[in-house]
């Protein structure tokens, strides 16, 4: 292209010499025409001058004008193909650019897939390294957790609890016999449950604080642990307020823990040790705990104060699911003389009776086993009671005693007011659970009005 144009402009050199050549060659040869054949010297004369010219300028300026003409045509043809290869040259480069265009577009895609593989590799890493972090922390988690494990075992062996026994060689002598460990808690535990009369706390602080106080303190540094550790909380939490995770190690420290370890727990759990019972309530620690409402002989039954803790302590125990589902029906604002009332008529009628679980403390309970049951007797009594009003105002129809007849009236309008009450369902499902469960309708109020104060 370049080898091109540089003979195009030698060429266009080259004419442009020859025309100037040709004109000067044409001016010389009409001056020396004219001076050959008309006058060989300068005239003075206007008028020869003109004449002169005329010549002059008639001869060359055709010429001269074709010449221009031939130039301009060249010029104008020129820039045409000027045009032309300028059109060409742009066509290219639009061309070439729109390539380029492309190749820069292709390259920032590529800049940009790049930087897409850099980020997710980043990512990824930065993933990893969390993972690889969080598993670091589960492993420290666990080192301390099965550690803890493992020292609430020592510290179980550390509890005792010795007792003298007749020997078999005589009754007269006594053998001392120390348990250790778990058997030591089952004792101490059924003492409480059996013997002691009074609060968990004062036994507690009477016979076990020496012995017991590490254990507790373990287990709640266990679930402490659980709760607290960061790199179980980064899982999600279900509706529960706990991940798998902690489930999991929870579920695990529950499973080492035997029927006595529960019930010490429980009733520790109802020491003022919020923070604790919170924990306990939140995962579920009472779930194997087997409820004691039908077992002979206890003074202090779980059922007693179960009600203290929230009944997700108990998650999917079935049995507790119907002593909360019982205990719902006792409402606070319950008359004390209206239940004294039933409590005393069921007992005269023998639906209730008082027993003595350890021969000295009167409590009282129901034979039966459910409360159908007991409606269907409470049913027995208010016919019995509506035969008797029955048989009482025939009795007055047929007396002239002013004296009998109000004194039957009294009577009749007070077994009114016992049926009235018998028949009142609040009142009987409220007494059913609290004579089935064995619970104090003081202490239960007082419990929960002073969770509403709080």
């Amino acid at each position: 292209m370049e080898v091109e144009v540089d003979k195009d402009l030698k060429k266009i050199e080259k004419q442009i010499k020859l025309s100037i050549s040709l004109a000067l060659l044409l001016i010389l040869g009409v001056l020396i025409a004219y001076f050959s054949n008309f006058h060989g010297t300068l005239h003075t004369d206007q008028d020869k001058w003109g004449t002169f010219g005329d010549f002059v300028g008639g001869t060359l300026n055709p010429v001269l004008a074709a010449l221009a003409f031939y130039w301009l045509t060249s010029s104008i043809r020129l820039q045409i193909k000027e045009l032309r290869d300028t059109r060409e040259v742009l066509k290219e480069t639009s061309i070439h650019q729109q390539a380029i265009a492309e190749l820069e577009k292709k390259n920032v895609d590529t800049q940009q897939e790049i930087l897409v593989l850099q980020r997710e590799n980043l990512d990824k890493q930065i993933q990893s390294a969390k993972e690889q972090q969080k598993q670091i922390a589960i492993q420290n988690f666990e080192n301390i957790f099965f550690e803890l494990l493992k020292t609430k075992n020592d510290v179980i062996q550390d509890i005792t609890y010795e007792y003298n026994r007749n020997s078999f060689n005589s009754r007269l002598d006594k053998q001392l016999v120390k348990l250790r460990g778990k058997e030591a808690i089952c004792k101490y535990i059924n003492d409480f449950k059996t013997k002691f009369k009074g609060t968990w706390k004062e036994y507690y602080e009477n016979e076990l604080v020496d012995s017991f106080s590490p254990y507790f303190r373990v287990c709640y540094q266990i679930v402490r642990l659980i709760e607290n550790n960061d790199a179980l909380k980064n899982e999600n939490f279900d509706e529960s307020g706990y991940s798998h995770k902690q489930k999991q190690y929870f579920d695990i420290f529950k499973a080492t823990l035997q029927q006595a370890e529960l019930e010490s727990l429980f009733f520790n759990g109802l020491s003022g040790f919020n923070k604790y019972k919170k924990i306990i309530e939140k995962y579920g620690l009472f779930e194997p705990l087997i409820i004691d409402v039908h077992k002979v002989g206890l003074i202090n039954l779980i059922t007693q104060y179960a009600y203290m803790y929230n009944k997700n302590a108990f998650c999917d125990n079935d049995h507790f699911s119907i002593y909360f589902e019982d205990i719902s029906k006792i409402n606070c604002e319950l008359d004390f003389d209206s239940i004294n009332t039933i409590n005393n008529i069921l007992f005269e009628n023998g639906i209730f009776i008082y027993f003595y679980p350890d021969e000295r403390t009167k409590v009282l309970g129901f034979s039966g086993a459910n409360f159908s049951e007991l409606e269907v007797l409470i049913q027995k009594v208010i016919e019995d009671k509506i035969i008797f009003i029955s048989e009482r105002q025939n009795e007055i129809l047929k007396s002239d005693s002013s004296e009998f007849k109000n004194r039957t009236y009294d009577q009749i309008i007070s077994i009114k007011r016992e049926i009235k009450i018998l028949k009142n369902e609040n009142y009987i499902k409220a007494i059913y659970a609290l004579v089935q469960y064995r619970i104090s309708y003081d202490s239960y109020r007082n419990f929960f009005k002073s969770l509403k104060n709080n």
